[in-house]
């Protein structure tokens, strides 16, 4: 898992080979590879800078030492991330159910 720190990152996924298909913006606060951290699976989507940005890396190792030394702590983190998490499923689902509303009202243009 990464905390973005300084700059802008942006997530993409390839909706076909070599044609990428723009998520969302993430800035200084936001963090990206949640998922991974707690299922250590693979990745879902590519995030890359926009511009100069600085990472803050959250291994595993780290965070069950977190969980291990200061469950507090952890439990605070573990918060944090969900509501993240949380956040981005709530906007992926607007988005969603938004092109699917447009595609529905294009197929059925008399």
């Amino acid at each position: 898992m990464f905390l973005i720190l300084e700059g802008k990152m942006r997530i993409v996924t390839e909706k076909k080979p070599g044609r990428p298909c723009f998520l969302r913006s993430l800035a200084p606060g936001d963090s990206f590879g949640e998922i991974a951290l707690f299922d250590g699976g693979r990745r879902s989507a590519t995030v890359e800078a926009a511009k100069d940005s600085l990472l803050l890396e959250f291994t595993d190792q780290n965070f069950k030492k977190l969980l291990a030394e200061k469950p507090v702590l952890a439990n605070q983190f573990l918060l944090r991330v969900s509501v993240g998490i949380g956040s981005h499923l709530r906007d992926l689902t607007r988005r969603l159910a938004r092109d699917m509303a447009l595609r529905e009202t294009l197929r059925y243009v008399p």
